[in-house]
């Protein structure tokens, strides 16, 4: 039968084993910290300030919090989780955008859409430099810049910048490639000149994805200025 003696000493051993795992993930967590420092110096070297500023400090501390939950994420031997990003920052008088990656920022006029935001992927940097036999080889979905992925490198190509600055427009959408990958522009423009509520038109859109064949995340956010 235990004593109160052995049941207090092994209870110390499993506090000091909690303890020490604890250390070691505080460790970890400040080791990953430093690599977001030299990121940080990359929005210090151009000066950003204002809105620019307050975007570049904004997806700074995002990467930084994806890139300390990657120490849990190696844990369910999930090492690499990264994240696009498509945002805008409002305030009185411009709007600011920030994008890394491949999801999608429209403006909507009249009934038309204009894509805003460039897809940074490798099949779109191909083709930039004229590279077409390579761009229809590649995966056209792997992208070029990113939240997380293991390497704050990854967030360099960065984009931040104003928008819109003569007038905002009255309907912007945000779509994932799950979404703009598999519907048209032609059939978004449909669905959207639909008088219907917002929430609707935004289902139809993620279930006609998902009819044409779409498997990845399909999400729509549109946004009435």
């Amino acid at each position: 039968m235990p004593t109160i003696q052995s049941e207090y000493e092994s209870l110390l051993k499993e506090l000091n084993a909690v303890q020490a795992h604890a250390s070691r993930l505080q460790q970890q967590i400040a080791s990953q910290g430093k690599d977001y420092q030299a990121f940080g110096r990359l929005f210090l070297k151009s000066n950003l300030s204002g809105n620019a500023g307050a975007c570049a400090t904004a997806v700074s501390n995002a990467a930084q919090a994806l890139r300390q939950s990657i120490s849990y994420g190696k844990q369910l031997g999930k090492p690499s989780m990264a994240t696009t990003l498509t945002a805008l920052l409002f305030d009185e008088q411009k709007v600011t955008l920030a994008h890394a990656g491949n999801t999608r920022l429209y403006a909507i006029r009249g009934g038309f859409i204009n894509q805003i935001t460039k897809d940074q992927t490798t099949y779109e940097w191909l083709k930039s430099i004229g590279n077409l036999e390579g761009a229809q080889a590649c995966n056209k979905s792997e992208i070029r810049c990113a939240l997380g992925g293991g390497n704050p490198e990854y967030l360099k190509a960065l984009v931040i910048k104003p928008a819109f600055e003569r007038k905002v427009p009255g309907v912007l959408m945000f779509t994932t490639d799950g979404v703009h990958d598999y519907v048209s522009q032609d059939e978004m423009e449909e669905i959207l000149e639909k008088d219907i509520p917002a929430t609707e038109k935004i289902r139809e859109m993620i279930d006609l994805a998902a009819t044409n064949g779409s498997e990845d995340d399909r999400s729509v956010i549109l946004v009435y200025t």
